[in-house]
């Protein structure tokens, strides 16, 4: 008992109750064992309610102190870099880079080839810059600057609002277009020249739909009236943005042709007086556009489906597998007028093998029932490489 002094325990020793004892008897006695003694030690304690005070009296002696938990250090931007750097598909972004720098110089020479000197104004931001370039004389060099000043807000507007990785890819791509429209102009490429606007607004279409379809495939888009359609989209969800960029675009294209019958160009004494040729031309050029992006962003899988209905399912399904080399996918049906079972195969095959294959069918089962319908996009074995779900190209 000479080692319990003023109440306090010498030693490293842990003091535990017995397990046997009730929960009051808990409460009034500890149980303690001391170096040296031949029996445990009861000590009496003060009872202690739990109500009132709900905090344990259970002692553990030691003498080291509890460990603290370390804060967690936060992760520096770099590091948060270095980590996305690693996680990255390198052949995919090659990919999508490349894509946005092929985008932005086919976009740049038909701005600077095309459509600055016929003044086919093909909508959105670009056809906006080909108005100022053409008749206002302090900005008749400007369209690099011009192009990048029109989208910079829109693409922080995008960048808060919309999906950030979007955001970025059409900013670099916005960037690289009004480089590659500057060093256009540096080297002296070529202008086309002479009194084909119907030509000038063709290649201003199609090569600015090659580079936007591009651009689609890497999941971004050349700014402009597409991020006022997404941004208003976002804000009123029952707008179709398909049909806010047409209004867009219509609108530039529209003035385009106003500007033209009014306004004087640089470098003339007298506005032209062909308003209504340049709107033309410039609603030619969104057309043309809109459908080369539609083929780019889609590929050129030019393919039909056929469902056929059929008593003679073997022979007309052998036909598919064994000649045209194609799988098959049979449905048993029911015939609503002749009230029997039917069978219907339904296949897809190119559109250079449909006329062959009509023929095929029609002589194995001259009573078969079918129809052909065309397919804008298929993805599988013999089509379309498979799309990777975790992929950014489209």
């Amino acid at each position: 008992m000479d080692k319990i002094k003023n109440g306090e325990v010498e030693g490293d020793i842990v003091a535990k109750l017995n397990n046997t004892q009730s929960a009051d008897e808990k409460n009034e006695q500890e149980v303690k064992v001391f170096d040296g003694a031949d029996e445990p030690i009861i000590i009496e304690k003060e009872v202690v309610n739990p109500e009132e005070n709900p905090v344990s009296n259970t002692v553990v002696m030691t003498d080291k102190e509890p460990k603290k938990d370390k804060p967690k250090e936060k992760k520096k931007l770099f590091d948060k870099m270095k980590e996305a750097w690693k996680n990255t598909d390198k052949k995919e972004l090659t990919l999508i880079y490349s894509f946005l720098i092929i985008a932005a110089f086919i976009r740049a020479v038909a701005m600077h080839t095309f459509a600055n000197p016929f003044k086919v104004s093909a909508g959105g931001i670009t056809g906006l810059t080909t108005i100022l370039v053409n008749y206002v004389e302090p900005l008749k060099n400007a369209s690099d600057i011009l192009m990048f000043a029109f989208n910079f807000p829109l693409l922080i507007l995008a960048f808060f609002f919309l999906n950030k990785k979007f955001a970025l890819y059409t900013i670099l791509e916005t960037i690289l277009t009004s480089l590659f429209l500057t060093l256009l102009k540096v080297v002296n490429f070529p202008v086309f020249t002479g009194e084909e606007h119907f030509l000038a607004a063709i290649m201003t279409g199609a090569l600015n739909g090659f580079g936007l379809g591009l651009l689609l495939r890497a999941n971004c888009s050349t700014g402009g009236n597409d991020i006022v359609g997404l941004l208003i989209q976002n804000k009123f969800p029952q707008v179709k943005v398909v049909w806010l960029i047409l209004i867009l675009d219509s609108a530039v294209a529209i003035s385009a042709g106003f500007v033209n019958q009014f306004v004087i160009p640089v470098g003339a004494t007298a506005p032209e007086g062909t308003g209504l040729n340049i709107c033309i031309y410039s609603f030619i050029a969104l057309f043309v556009n809109s459908f080369v992006a539609e083929k780019i962003q889609r590929g050129f899988v030019s393919s039909v489906k056929f469902e056929v209905v059929t008593s003679k399912q073997d022979e007309v399904g052998k036909v598919i597998t064994d000649v045209f080399h194609r799988s098959a996918t049979m449905f048993e049906g029911y015939g609503m007028y002749t009230k029997k079972p039917r069978t219907m195969i339904v296949a897809v095959v190119r559109k250079r093998e449909a006329v062959s294959l009509k023929k095929m069918i029609s002589e194995i089962d001259p009573k078969a029932f079918f129809y052909v319908t065309n397919i804008h996009e298929i993805v599988g074995n013999g089509f379309m490489v498979q799309v990777n779900a975790k992929s950014k190209i489209k």
